[in-house]
């Protein structure tokens, strides 16, 4: 049974969309933990969770202040977070670019 985080906020993430993907990834069985801030990030990081997924409803862009932390802490444990193809994030800007588009 997989554990999936996702934010509270339902202007920020297409909750209905990540769990379609949890589904057609074969995790059949999976639990969904909404939570705000880090929280998910800690989660994530000390295996409480499996994934995060946010998948942002159309006009949202992610804050680098927002994402940088949890970025740290989920790769220190050995995690992997990503944009949503899989590419590395880049944190030169304020506002993540607009090709980021999820994450993962």
């Amino acid at each position: 049974n997989l554990t999936l985080v996702e934010g509270v906020e339902s202007s920020h993430t297409n909750s209905a969309w990540a769990q379609a993907v949890m589904n057609l990834s074969g995790a059949y069985s999976f639990d969904s933990v909404r939570l705000d801030s880090q929280a998910k990030a800690v989660m994530l990081a000390d295996g409480r969770a499996d994934c995060f997924m946010r998948l942002p409803t159309a006009g949202y862009r992610e804050k680098v202040w927002d994402v940088a932390p949890a970025v740290i802490l989920v790769q220190e444990a050995g995690g992997l977070f990503t944009d949503r193809y899989g590419r590395q994030l880049q944190f030169n800007e304020d506002i993540l670019s607009s090709e980021v588009d999820g994450l993962l």
